[in-house]
């Protein structure tokens, strides 16, 4: 299910892209969101898929996610945090904050049956409590993963370490989505 949501986000993002007529360049990257990546593991059936992109000039990371299994009202909290796979690190960036952390102004959350949906941006002046800048080495090297802390599980009940996307292989489509996603974000700002 997750997969086929991700799959109508790129193909939505495609469409919006070519409706845009472009975007800056991007270096991708995605995130599989479950429980049996938390530390330690918790078991739940909710999942979530993200996808990201860095902007050529570094200085804006855009995410767009999908969560299913987990209502927006159980959410405390959805970071970034700082640490390599089977670790625990800090928040690096707060999206969406109920109880844990703050709301990035950015932040847009969609409501869904059964999950939700959201969209933000990491940029300047988002650096409560870390920058971008000082995480792009993180990022490159996988060292930065999503959270989602719950009511049920206040540590996180779903996690994604970001990982780059190979391109090519990545396709078109993803390219687009994510390129409309930060196009569009920054017409709603102008």
């Amino acid at each position: 299910m997750i997969r086929t949501a991700a799959l109508r986000l790129a193909l939505a993002g495609a469409i919006a892209f070519a409706a845009t007529g472009g975007a800056q360049a991007l270096t991708l990257y995605k995130a599989f969101l479950d429980g049996a990546q938390e530390v330690p593991p918790v078991t739940t059936s909710a999942t979530g898929f993200a996808l990201l992109g860095l902007v050529d000039t570094q200085d804006r990371l855009s995410l767009e996610m999908t969560v299913e299994g987990i209502v927006i009202d159980d959410v405390l909290g959805i970071h970034i945090h700082a640490a390599p796979a089977g670790a625990n690190g800090s928040i690096a960036f707060s999206v969406y904050g109920a109880g844990i952390g703050t709301t990035d102004p950015d932040t847009v959350v969609t409501p869904a049956a059964g999950g939700f949906s959201l969209v933000s941006e990491w940029g300047p002046g988002d650096d409560s409590f870390a920058s971008l800048a000082d995480n792009l080495g993180a990022l490159r090297s996988e060292g930065l993963y999503l959270n989602v802390h719950t009511l049920e599980f206040n540590a996180g009940e779903i996690r994604g370490q970001i990982e780059a996307v190979p391109l090519p292989a990545a396709g078109f489509a993803l390219l687009a989505g994510v390129g409309a996603l930060a196009a569009l974000r920054r017409a709603r700002r102008a």
